[in-house]
């Protein structure tokens, strides 16, 4: 019974660990040309809605 408690101990432990550290998330711009080829089925899609 013992093993079974440090197991869990242990477990939330790492669980409780791998949060703290974790980093905020950065905002990334994206962008396309919608003069290119490939952009046209997308342009169309965006302008049916």
């Amino acid at each position: 019974m013992h093993t079974l408690f440090r197991a869990t101990a242990l477990a939330a432990l790492v669980a409780t660990a791998g949060g703290a550290s974790a980093q905020a998330l950065t905002e990334i711009k994206v962008s396309y040309q919608p003069a290119l080829y490939w952009a046209l089925p997308f342009h169309i899609a965006t302008e049916k809605g």
